[in-house]
């Protein structure tokens, strides 16, 4: 009997998952709000890394090697403190 409730609540909250789009293996958030739990799914990729890159071919379109390049004929040389 034990087994078969057990296999019922594991199959609705499959389902749940599935509709969420909560996979094995995702970290998840808990909170409160108004007295309800609330759980949110924490990313832990860095929404930054897609750009990573993406200015490369577009300065050396323009005619610089390296990033380096660009960015100081931007902003101009940087005058470092004397060590």
């Amino acid at each position: 009997m034990t087994d078969l409730i057990a296999q019922r609540v594991m199959g609705r909250q499959c389902s749940r998952r599935e509709r969420l789009g909560i996979e094995f293996g995702d970290v998840l958030d808990f909170g409160e709000e108004h007295g309800r739990l609330i759980a949110q799914k924490v990313s832990l990729e860095n929404p930054f890394d897609a750009l990573r890159g993406s200015l490369r071919e577009r300065f050396r379109e323009l005619g610089f090697e390296t990033t380096d390049e660009a960015i100081e004929a931007m902003r101009g040389p940087v005058d470092l403190p004397e060590s």
